[in-house]
């Protein structure tokens, strides 16, 4: 599935980390990484600074090339360590979100990966933090991973059970593929997890109903919710894996959701999403913040496709035809004049 990784390396930003667990987990999947760091934007001079901040400009700059170039060597050298094929990019970035997309793009990579710490969503907007715009911009799926000690991931990344989080918001598809693909290149196991959704609260007093309503609601969502996680299983299976459902109730959180990940010992979360902005995913509820907080193992974002693929249309069928009545109507002339 994951067959060329790019690593995002911001000074700052715990490059040690994405290092470690994004080498680890190339190895693991046989895979290739991509180094990649954008630099400032090389601004041009103008003729009324005066010299030494001009010279403290042109310093800076060379120190962060420096700087980086150093730091893509020291990658490179334990990529080369443990048998990792790795490559180094690094180019001026205006635009830190589009540069990283352009660069995964341009060097054909399936996955990005980037670090973060343990801060909540809001922190994250207010720090300027890549996370939420790149999870809104790209187009491949987006892997984030906190900074692990080195010992923990040396010997590579322990994938033997994947969750994967359905939600009530279409980009259940996209998940569950997502999460099949990367467990039939690990061979390993799969949690499918689905949070039930909140019954309906009746908008006038009819005390006398509500009990029987309410049960037979929860009867009913509850039963969707086990038919939802059995299907996933079932599409599981006939790959070759094993999976389990487990149902969840309505009100689980994204750190319960990080909590039954650790207890069931799972090396992976994988969620999907319908884009829209970060606000968007704080205002709607979404999981994928609380997540990216609390989840203590990396997790895969996967977006849903803007523009699904058209279905084919008869054109170039109509065209044959039309070839080939031309050519008949030839030869029937043919033999006419004959």
């Amino acid at each position: 599935m994951f067959k060329r990784t790019l690593l995002v390396l911001e000074h700052g930003g715990h490059p040690d980390a994405v290092i470690q667990t994004g080498l680890a987990m190339a190895r693991s999947c046989l895979a290739e990484v991509v180094f990649y760091t954008g630099l400032g934007r090389t601004r041009v001079p103008l003729t009324d600074l005066p010299d030494p901040v001009m010279a403290a400009q042109w310093d800076s700059l060379d120190d962060e090339r420096l700087l980086t170039g150093q730091l893509h060597a020291k990658a490179l050298q334990m990529a080369d360590g443990l048998g990792v094929r790795a490559r180094s990019v690094m180019a001026a970035a205006s635009d830190p979100i589009r540069s990283i997309v352009d660069a995964a793009q341009s060097s054909y990579c399936d996955v990005i990966m980037t670090a973060s710490e343990r801060n909540n969503a809001v922190v994250r907007l207010l720090n300027g933090s890549i996370i939420p715009g790149l999870v809104t911009a790209s187009p491949v799926p987006v892997m984030v991973c906190l900074p692990r000690p080195w010992h923990e991931v040396s010997r590579g990344t322990d994938l033997c059970r994947i969750m994967i989080v359905l939600e009530d918001d279409g980009s259940i598809e996209v998940a569950r593929i997502q999460g099949l693909d990367m467990a039939r290149e690990l061979a390993a196991d799969l949690l499918f997890v689905h949070i039930r959704p909140s019954g309906l609260a009746p908008v006038i007093d009819v005390s006398g109903l509500v009990a029987d309503m309410e049960d037979q609601l929860t009867a009913e969502i509850q039963l969707q919710s086990q038919r939802l996680l059995a299907s996933a299983c079932r599409h599981a299976a006939r790959t070759g894996l094993t999976a389990r459902g487990t149902s969840l109730p309505a009100g689980t959180t994204a750190k319960d959701i990080a909590r039954l990940a650790a207890d069931r010992a799972c090396g992976l979360i994988v969620i999907g999403h319908r884009g829209g902005n970060a606000l968007t995913r704080l205002l709607s509820g979404s999981l994928i913040p609380g997540l990216i907080s609390a989840a203590a193992i990396p997790l895969l974002i996967c977006r849903e496709p803007q523009h699904p693929p058209k279905p084919r249309t008869p054109r170039r069928r109509i065209h044959r035809h039309r070839r080939a009545a031309a050519a008949a109507a030839a030869h029937a002339a043919q033999l006419h004049v004959r």
